[in-house]
């Protein structure tokens, strides 16, 4: 997973339980997809969610009224949502998107 949040670029580094360094799922018409980074003594992690009928190769805004969100955390105690009413923006594209292996491609923007 690659993400760029505030210019800061974030690729997702640390292996989870079973031992890949990002898990998605497919449930109730929904993908979620999670990725933590761990580097310069500072973990990270993204949650996007996303419906599965999303439009391949458009760029759609995280909207959470929409049900396309993107959470992440850059400590143990700061966490932030991208919501266009609260003056965060951030740009999702799926350029693929495989519902049998839930494999996707696609990059992710956050600005403030």
């Amino acid at each position: 997973m690659f993400a760029q949040i505030c210019d800061k670029n974030c690729i997702a580094n640390t292996t989870n339980s079973v031992n890949t360094t990002v898990a998605a799922v497919l449930a109730q018409s929904f993908v979620t997809v999670v990725g933590t980074q761990d580097s310069d003594n500072a973990k990270t992690s993204l949650r996007i969610i996303f419906p599965e009928n999303i439009s391949l190769n458009q760029e759609t805004d995280f909207n959470p009224a929409h049900k396309i969100v993107l959470a992440y955390t850059v400590n143990d105690t700061e966490g932030y949502v991208v919501d266009p009413d609260k003056g965060v923006l951030g740009k999702l594209t799926v350029i693929s998107l495989d519902k049998d292996k839930i494999l996707l491609n696609g990059p992710f923007l956050v600005r403030q």
